[in-house]
């Protein structure tokens, strides 16, 4: 029982009236006489949840077979309550005794104890003094003493085969030299830092052809933690999505094949991971349920794109999506996923190698994370905090041009995933070489940032294609009269460009994600929630016209300045 809780000081005696002895508890009776109550029970401490509400009792049982059980009773348990709950996990009522459940409730809420535990409903951090740690419901890590009421996952997959060192020796060296997987895996590292550096939850999502080893690189990852076999897969709801999220909270989440979720759950999952939080719902009772929340890294694999499935249910991806859902091409290596095959003949025999060491080595790395992490206290915590602020500085210092607000957030976010990786292989968690894990991470930005910028260089360059032989039809801001067949306005930063111009450029059903990719890069200027501007008192009418960054626009068309 050393891993469900930790241990505590022996309880004191029943109180009194009642006689403990090796059979169990029995009561006192009006003449004088012992009356058989019930098998083996004690109150081992006091609890309540981080806020002090939900006050209760640890209640340990041994059942008919000898087998000791724990569980929380809250103080507001009616006495069926108490016996239901307590009978479940194997108690032994004499139901012959005058009011035995009423007896029984008195003994649990009146059993004097020394220690105060903390209960927990979510995996994950205890509190914000990140000193203790819920990996399971059975796995709690940590100074404090805690436990962890109700069953929010199942366990069957989330214990540990192999050592630490079978671990490395068997999957995480094939990381070395291979920046996508090292990736991976560094995703998988990063769930407990997320709130500890105070960072949100965030999606990579590999996306490549099918055998290009994507699936791989879920396995390694999900080795940090758990076997691969609890891989889940997208082809789910976005409400269930919820609870496998909440399951994972601090921790990692592995989804597989992104093509099996609908397009409509999969907009709403792209937002709803990122925040944290699931949708509040109604009690039957009335009132509003409590909503799911979750802290997480995770990561996704497909053949095609977040805003490719989107689109199949009419919509188009929006930029807080992009920054919460990091789309990576995972097959553009020389092997597929791969760099290098360590001593293999081929990609998929490389595959092979790994998904057999994951299948029989995992959970060690995760747990390892854990142990030292909270032994830090808050210095060392802080100087972890300052390795994660140098290390975005240099990922947005390394971009060839200036970063907009998405692309810093992507930035930041392929920060954290090197903080983790690093501080991993500082540990000897990993078995990689100093700087390893953030080459990677700089790898997949360089990769994300240039298959980002691709459709802006082609938009912008099919906006300058179009108005390279049309300026004379702009007229200057500061006169402020259209001239004959007027597309709009200039001056020495902007274009001021017609509502009907970018029409005409851009395919209809191009037209609204180009907008907004425009707005996103810095090259169209919005007004508020608008995406035209409304045009200064010289104009007669005033109309709503497209504002044009034209060093932005220079900056990115492949063709010359429209200057």
């Amino acid at each position: 029982m050393k891993d469900l809780v930790s241990e505590t000081q022996d309880p004191l005696a029943p109180p009194v009236g009642y006689l403990e002895s090796n059979n169990g508890l029995s009561i006192i009776t009006d003449a004088g006489d012992e009356q058989f109550l019930c098998s083996p029970v004690r109150v081992i401490a006091v609890g309540s949840f981080q806020k002090k509400t939900g006050w209760g009792r640890l209640v340990e049982v041994t059942d008919p077979n000898g087998s000791i059980h724990r569980t929380s009773i809250p103080n507001k348990a009616s006495p069926s309550e108490v016996a239901a709950t307590l009978q479940n996990i194997g108690l032994r009522l004499n139901t012959a005794v005058k009011s035995a459940k009423t007896k029984l409730h008195i003994l649990i809420s009146n059993w004097e104890v020394r220690s105060d535990y903390h209960f927990l409903n979510t995996l994950g951090w205890c509190d914000g003094d990140f000193d203790t740690f819920a990996v399971t419901p059975s796995k709690i890590i940590g100074s404090k003493p805690a436990f962890h009421v109700g069953s929010a996952v199942q366990e069957n997959s989330i214990g540990t085969t192999g050592s630490l060192d079978s671990w490395k020796s068997n999957v995480s060296s094939a990381c070395i030299g291979n920046p996508m997987l090292m990736l991976a895996v560094s995703v998988a590292l990063t769930g407990p830092f997320v709130r500890l550096l105070g960072m949100n939850s965030f999606v990579v999502h590999l996306r490549g052809s099918s055998s290009s080893g994507k699936t791989t690189a879920l396995c390694a990852a999900s080795s940090v933690w758990s076997s691969p076999k609890a891989i889940k897969t997208w082809r789910t709801t976005a409400n269930a999505l919820e609870s496998i999220a909440a399951s994972a909270n601090d921790m990692f989440l592995a989804l597989d094949e992104i093509g099996e979720v609908s397009g409509a759950d999969a907009f709403d999952a792209a937002y709803m991971l990122g925040n944290g939080i699931g949708k509040q719902r109604s009690r039957s009772q009335g009132g509003l349920q409590d909503a799911a929340m979750w802290n997480l890294s995770c990561l996704s694999t497909g053949e095609i794109s977040l805003g490719e499935k989107i689109a199949e249910a009419g919509k188009i991806i929006k930029s807080g999506q992009e920054v919460r859902f990091i789309d990576v091409e995972a097959d553009g290596r020389p092997f597929g996923i791969f760099d290098v095959l360590h001593e293999t003949d081929s990609g998929a025999e490389l595959s092979a190698k790994i998904k057999q060491g994951a299948s029989q080595n995992y959970g060690t790395a995760g747990r390892k994370l854990i142990q030292l992490l909270t032994k830090l206290n808050s210095v060392q915590r802080g100087k972890i905090l300052k390795l994660f602020g140098s290390y975005a500085n240099d990922m947005v210092s390394s971009a060839p041009n200036t970063l907009g607000g998405p692309e810093e957030r992507v930035a930041r976010t392929l920060a954290l995933i090197a903080t983790a990786g690093e501080v991993s292989t500082f540990w000897k968690i990993t078995g990689w070489q100093k700087g390893d894990a953030f080459r990677a991470a700089v790898v997949v930005f360089e990769n994300w940032l240039k298959n980002r910028q691709m459709p802006i260089v082609e938009a912008c360059t099919e906006l300058t294609r179009y108005l390279k032989p049309r300026m004379h039809k702009l007229g200057h801001l500061k006169v402020g009269t259209p001239i004959a067949d007027s597309i709009g306005f200039i001056d020495d930063d902007f274009l001021y460009l017609s509502k009907e111009v970018l029409p005409q450029v851009f395919e209809d059903n191009r037209l609204a994600s180009i907008i907004l990719l425009l707005s996103d890069q810095g090259v169209l200027i919005r007004q508020g929630a608008h995406m035209a501007v409304k045009m200064p008192r010289s104009v007669p009418g005033r109309e709503r016209h497209y504002k044009i960054s034209r060093k932005k626009l220079s900056e990115f068309s492949e063709l010359d300045s429209t200057t």
